[in-house]
C-alpha cells in the first residue's frame, strides 16, 4: 500500500494537543476587492471544517458605501446585485451569517425593489428565497392567515436543517407581535419544503407554570445541532426573579433564582446569554450569579463551571478575570471552546485575550501578526468563531499600525520525540522536512542490531492509555504505541533493514482536512533470523500537522 495513502488515513479524525498557533490575515481594511471597492470595516465572520470562510465587510468606492460578502475567491455577494426572487428585488444588506460543511449559507437579506418596508427582507438558502417578510405562515399550530412580520437570526445545520427566529402576528397569541422558533426544511436544491414551529410565544416551559413571553433575539441566544437538538434562552411570565430560562430541547438547564452549578450560588440573571451547542451533545452557556459581584459572571460547560469571574488567567496566574466580553461562546464538536477574556492587569494594553479552552492563542499588546503587534481584539457578538472540528479559528483584530481585519488562526505543525520507549536504544528521528500539509518528513531509522531484517512505521492515534510514555510494555522489545497493539495495528511497509541507519521520506498530503490533527509514529524492527531479538521498538514521535 502507498505510504502516503496510509498516512492520510492515519492522520484523519484526531484533534491536536495544545500547541502554538499560526496567524494569517484573510481580509484587511484598506485592501481593494475585485469590484474596485476598498474594504472599510469587518462586520461578521464564519468558517467551516474545509477551511472555507466568509467575511461580511463594509466597503467604499468614491463616496458610496456598500456591503460585501467575501471569501477566499473574492466577492460572494454584494449590495445592489439583482436577486432571482422576489421579482425585481436587489440585495441591500446582510443580517445573520451562517456557513455549513458544504459551503452553504442561510441568511436574512434586506432588500431593495420590493413594495415597501413591510416586505423588504427575506430568508435565503444561498440565493434561494425561502420566506419573504409579509408572507403567510404555512405551519400546523399557527393560525391561518398569520403573516411573518420580521426575522431575527438563522441557524444552519450541516444536514441542511434551519432554525429561524421570527416575528409573526398570530391572532391566537396575545399581543400584536409574537415570536416563534420555526424549523425550516429544505430539499436538495435548497427549496423550502416545510415550516415546523418548534417553540413559540405562549408555550409552557416544562417543569414550571411559566409561559414564554419572548426569546433571546441575539445571534448567540439560541443554537441547533445536526441532530436537531435546540438550545435557547427565553423569558417567561413568572416572577421577575425567576422568569429567565435556558432550555435544551424540553430539558430545563438553568432558571433564574435557582441553584447554579457553582456551590452556594443561585442564578441571578440569564438574560441575553452567550450559548452554543455542538454535534457531540456538548453545550456551553453564560450567566450571572447572585452574591459577590466580583465573581458573579460564569461560563458553564456541560453542566459544570468552566470559568468564573475572579478565576486566575490560564498562563498568567498573577491576574484574575474581570469579564468575558460580549462575544460568543463557540463550542466545537471535539469539545474545544473559543471565548474571550478580560483581566485585571493594570497595564490595560495587554489585558484581554482570545482563548481556546485554557490556551491563550491571541493576546492584545503581545501577539504579533506579520511582525505587527495586535492592539485590540473584537470581543463582541461577531468577533470570532471556531470551526466545528476545532481546527480553525477566525477572528477580528486591530493591529498596532491601525490595520483592522479578519484573521485565521491554525495550530502550528510540530514534531516532538517521546523517549524512553526502547530498551536498547533503537530510534526514530526527525531529520528534515516539516509537518505542514504538502511537505515531506524525513525520518531516520536506527537500531543497535547488526542483523538484516525489516523496518516498519507504526502509526497510532494515541501514545498510551493514560497519555504518558509510549504505551504498553513488551519486555526486551520496548513500549508499543497503543495503536500498534492488535487488533488494529497500522504499519507502513518501509523496506529492508541492513544493519545501518537509513533515512526515509513520508509525505504529508496537501489536504486541509489534516491540519490540526495529531498522530504518533514509531519504528518497528523485525529480525527473522535472530531468535533472541526478533522484534524491537524505537522511541515515538508526536506529529501535529500544520498549515
Amino acid at each position: 500500500m502507498n505510504p502516503k495513502a496510509l498516512l492520510t488515513f492515519a492522520l484523519l479524525s484526531s484533534a491536536a494537543s495544545a500547541a502554538d498557533w499560526s496567524l494569517t490575515p484573510l481580509v484587511l481594511e484598506g485592501q481593494t476587492v475585485p469590484n474596485g471597492n476598498t474594504v472599510t470595516s469587518i462586520t461578521n465572520l464564519a468558517i467551516n471544517n474545509k477551511l472555507e470562510w466568509r467575511v461580511e465587510a463594509g466597503s467604499t468606492t468614491g463616496t458610496a458605501s456598500q456591503n460585501l460578502l467575501l471569501d477566499a475567491n473574492g466577492i460572494v455577494a454584494e449590495a445592489g446585485q439583482a436577486l432571482s426572487a422576489p421579482p425585481g428585488a436587489m440585495l441591500r444588506s446582510f443580517d445573520a451569517l451562517t456557513l455549513d460543511i458544504n459551503g452553504n449559507s442561510a441568511v436574512n437579506f434586506f432588500l431593495d425593489g420590493t413594495t415597501g418596508s413591510s416586505d423588504d427582507s427575506g430568508v435565503y438558502y444561498n440565493f434561494n428565497l425561502l420566506i419573504q417578510e409579509s408572507q403567510l405562515v404555512n405551519a400546523a399550530g399557527i393560525s391561518a392567515g398569520t403573516p411573518y412580520i420580521g426575522f431575527f437570526e438563522t441557524k444552519l445545520a450541516d444536514n441542511g436543517a434551519i432554525v429561524l427566529l421570527a416575528s409573526i402576528d398570530d391572532p391566537a397569541i396575545a399581543g400584536s407581535v409574537d415570536q416563534v422558533m420555526m424549523g425550516l426544511i429544505v430539499d436538495g436544491s435548497g427549496n423550502l419544503v416545510a415550516e415546523v414551529p418548534l417553540w413559540k410565544e405562549g408555550d409552557t416551559i416544562p417543569g414550571t407554570t411559566g409561559l414564554i413571553t419572548t426569546f433571546g433575539t441575539g445571534p448567540h441566544n439560541f443554537d441547533m445541532n445536526d441532530a436537531g437538538t435546540l438550545m435557547f434562552f427565553a423569558d417567561t411570565d413568572l416572577a421577575s426573579t425567576m422568569d429567565g430560562v435556558i432550555m435544551l430541547n424540553n430539558a430545563l438547564l438553568a432558571q433564574e433564582g435557582t441553584p447554579s452549578p457553582v456551590a452556594g450560588r443561585n442564578w441571578s440573571s440569564l438574560s441575553s446569554p452567550e450559548l452554543s451547542l455542538n454535534n457531540s451533545g456538548g453545550y456551553v452557556y453564560s450567566g450571572s450569579l447572585d452574591g459577590d459581584s466580583a465573581s458573579n459572571l460564569v461560563i458553564i460547560k456541560d453542566g459544570v463551571k468552566f470559568m468564573q469571574e475572579g478565576d486566575a488567567v490560564p498562563g498568567i496566574p498573577a491576574f484574575a478575570f474581570t469579564s468575558f466580553g460580549s462575544g460568543p461562546l463557540d463550542l466545537a464538536d471535539n469539545g474545544d471552546l473559543v471565548w474571550f477574556g478580560d483581566w485585571n492587569d493594570p497595564d490595560t494594553t495587554v489585558d484581554t485575550g482570545l482563548f481556546v479552552n485554557e490556551e491563550l492563542i491571541v493576546q492584545e499588546g503581545v501577539t504579533q501578526i506579520g511582525g505587527v503587534i495586535v492592539d485590540s481584539l473584537s470581543g463582541v457578538q461577531e468577533g470570532y468563531f471556531i470551526s466545528d472540528d476545532g481546527r480553525f479559528v477566525i477572528f477580528e483584530a486591530t493591529l498596532l499600525d491601525g490595520t483592522n481585519g479578519a484573521f485565521l488562526a491554525t495550530r502550528n505543525g510540530s514534531i516532538t520525540s517521546i523517549p524512553g520507549c526502547s530498551p536498547d536504544g533503537s530510534t526514530l528521528t526527525h531529520v528534515g522536512g516539516t509537518a505542514s500539509i504538502g511537505d515531506t518528513l524525513q525520518l531516520m531509522y536506527a537500531s543497535p542490531s547488526m542483523a538484516t531484517g525489516l523496518r516498519f512505521l507504526a502509526v497510532a492515534g494515541m501514545s498510551s492509555i493514560d497519555g504518558s510514555g509510549c504505551g504498553i510494555n513488551f519486555p526486551g522489545i520496548g513500549e508499543a504505541l497503543v495503536g500498534l497493539v492488535p487488533p488494529n495495528p497500522l504499519l507502513l511497509p518501509m523496506g529492508v533493514y541492513t544493519g545501518s541507519a537509513a533515512t526515509l521520506p513520508v509525505s504529508v498530503p496537501n489536504n486541509v482536512s489534516l491540519i490540526g490533527m495529531t498522530r504518533y509514529l514509531q519504528a518497528v524492527f523485525v529480525y527473522p533470523g535472530d531468535p533472541l531479538n526478533t522484534y524491537d521498538l524505537s522511541n515515538a514521535l508526536e506529529v501535529t500537522v500544520g498549515l
